[in-house]
């Protein structure tokens, strides 16, 4: 067995209560394995350089004390800057001070010493100062981000050899035999002459496969059948839930093939798209997170009970893969019973194209560019035409003003009833004026609002904000000044549909029906 592959797994219980880290759950891409990504980040610890350097004695002698230098090379090779600090290194010590010295390492931040814990399985490391022993609880927690995925796998690697196994690796790739002393030095080698190399792993592990070396290839392979077992897990849930008309909307913008997205009869159809185009890999299932968000399949849980921890607490993340606008198609498409679908249906189409449910109308009008991002505003109408309030609330919803939204429910409430009554256009623009100085543009603004001119006019110094004005659309030439709106204030228009909400309000409050425009 390779020197270091018996590591201390002494479990640490202690509640995640007890922690004295911040934390936060959110979704990261590209992540290093399959899962979404569970952070438990650290706050930045408060100790000083002298606990700093009482630190990097304690773990460096606990590395050395379980015969780990060999397997920190490997680690530590994207990081140590110096070729030969790396190769003459005798104590962890010696390179703890290069990551130090390049900044990968210092007293605010410790992490890449818990991501080398968790790589290397050396959770039982404890500080000799008490003062730091907070640092450390749980630290199998936390995510590991300073190693990529294919560095982590290679400590797997050598974690799984045994001695035969390097010998006849050695035998393999030397003639005559380099004798390696462990699979440490076997894989820093093999990396030296570009063996084992990111870019181009099959071949090396097609010799593990014909060595009939079966640990050292699910070493590095390991992620890549979960990852299959994962897309055919979900796949499962989704067809049995009959999904397939609801994913096909919502993965419009991602899968690239047409004809795919067209002729899918199962999840996995689209996912083996968005396998093909980059949009779902082994190191990034984060459209996975996002689409049981947007869909609300909540209770899905992989077979394989060493994935089903990657999808607790789903709602904690933040939707990053998919529009606005695609998702709330997705919640139209949950929004619209039959008989809804049937009254859109009967305005859209003569004869009527009797659509089996409301995702294939959507996928029609999309197709046909009667719903487009861009132009909602005719769909709409044609929503509030068939009183389909629900669906009008969807695209309305984020229209409502942050000075609105700010007042609470209830003027939030009040100002979508008005807009179910009617709206009207509000012409507003700023205008800005740019160009070199002394060619006149602080007197054409005053030329425009009619201020007097003054031919001693001074350099404007950086940058002037004028008073609002109006202008007749029948008048051009009518551009006149409005004294009585303070710069900085909100326009008048601002201030006639806040009124006309507060009267909405005020209305309801006392009973009384009116129609309210905004």
């Amino acid at each position: 067995m390779s020197d270091s592959m018996e590591g201390d797994t002494s479990e640490d219980d202690e509640e995640l209560e007890n922690l004295t880290s911040k934390r936060k759950v959110k979704q990261k891409g590209p992540t290093n394995k399959i899962k979404r990504t569970k952070i438990i980040e650290q706050s930045s610890p408060e100790i000083s350089e002298d606990e700093y350097r009482e630190l990097l004695q304690d773990i460096s002698e606990w590395f050395d004390g379980n015969s780990c230098i060999s397997m920190l090379k490997v680690l530590y090779r994207d990081h140590v800057t110096n070729a030969n600090t790396l190769h003459n290194a005798t104590k962890m010590r010696d390179l703890l001070d290069n990551l130090h010295d390049s900044g990968n390492l210092s007293p605010t931040d410790l992490s890449i010493l818990y991501d080398t814990i968790n790589v290397t399985k050396k959770f039982g490391f404890k500080p000799k100062n008490k003062n730091l022993l907070s640092l450390f609880q749980n630290v199998r927690r936390f995510e590991i981000s300073k190693f990529t995925s294919h560095r982590q796998k290679l400590v797997k690697l050598g974690m799984a050899l045994i001695q035969d196994d390097v010998s006849t690796l050695d035998g393999s790739f030397n003639i005559p035999q380099k004798k390696y002393e462990d699979s440490w030095h076997l894989i820093n080698d093999l990396e030296h002459k570009t063996v084992i190399c990111e870019e181009k792993m099959e071949p090396f592990v097609e010799k593990l496969r014909k060595a009939q070396l079966h640990s050292a290839v699910k070493a590095l392979t390991e992620e890549i059948h979960e990852y299959h077992e994962l897309l055919h897990d979900i796949s499962e849930w989704y067809d049995r839930h009959r999904c397939i008309g609801m994913l096909k909307v919502l993965y419009r913008d991602n899968v690239t093939n047409a004809n795919t997205l067209h002729n899918a009869t199962k999840t996995r159809d689209l996912l083996n798209n968005l396998h093909i185009s980059g949009s779902l890999s082994p190191t990034d299932p984060s459209i996975l997170y996002d689409t049981i968000n947007v869909t609300k399949q909540f209770g899905f849980r992989p077979k394989n009970k060493k994935l089903r921890p990657l999808f607790q607490n789903d709602r904690s993340f933040e939707i990053s893969k998919f529009t606005p606008h695609r998702q709330k198609l997705v919640r139209l498409g949950m929004a619209l019973f039959q008989d809804d679908v049937a009254t859109l249906d009967g305005m859209y189409n003569i004869p009527p194209k009797n659509y089996k449910n409301s995702w294939q109308l959507i996928l029609d009008l999309e197709h046909r560019c009667v719903i487009r991002q861009k132009n909602m505003e005719e769909f709409i109408q044609r929503l509030k035409k068939a009183k389909l309030s629900l669906a009008v609330e969807i695209f309305t919803k984020d229209q409502v003003p942050l000075e609105v939204q700010a007042r609470g429910p209830e003027a939030y409430n009040a100002f979508i009833e008005a807009l179910k009554e009617g709206s009207k256009p509000i012409y507003q623009t700023r205008l800005m004026f740019v160009g070199p100085q002394r060619v006149g543009k602080t007197s054409l603004v005053k030329a425009l609002t009619g201020l007097e001119f003054n031919k001693n006019e001074g350099i404007t110094d950086g940058i002037d904000t004028s008073l609002s004005c109006t202008l007749s659309v029948k008048h051009i030439t009518d551009l006149k000044l409005q004294p009585d709106i303070p710069t900085g204030k909100l326009i008048k228009a601002k201030q006639k549909y806040l009124r006309a909400v507060a009267e909405k309000m005020l209305q309801k409050k006392r009973g009384i029906k009116s129609k309210v425009c905004i």
